[in-house]
């Protein structure tokens, strides 16, 4: 299955960085973002930027089901390391 540039990018910064973290990687993958600098509600006060970390994680998770990252869970949250199938298509 031939893979999109933007899923090229979204599986060099997970080679460059193992172990990245959602909110790593969209602030890797979509720098530019004003979404970064958005407050949003969440229970007795605010998040700057919470809704980047989940369309980071949705982001990833795609590429998980693709066979392309893994997940693992560490202390803080899940973290995403390539497969052998995501190194695969980089080395394409």
């Amino acid at each position: 299955m031939p893979i999109t540039k933007a899923q090229r990018r979204a599986l060099e910064i997970v080679r460059d960085r193992p172990g990245i973290a959602p909110r790593e990687f969209a602030q890797a993958m979509w720098p530019n973002s004003k979404g970064h600098e958005h407050h949003h509600k969440c229970g007795h006060g605010s998040s700057k930027g919470g809704m980047m970390n989940m369309a980071g994680g949705g982001y990833l998770g795609k590429l998980v089901r693709a066979g392309l990252l893994e997940r693992s869970y560490a202390r803080h949250g899940s973290v995403f390391y390539l497969t052998k199938e995501g190194q695969e298509e980089l080395e394409k």
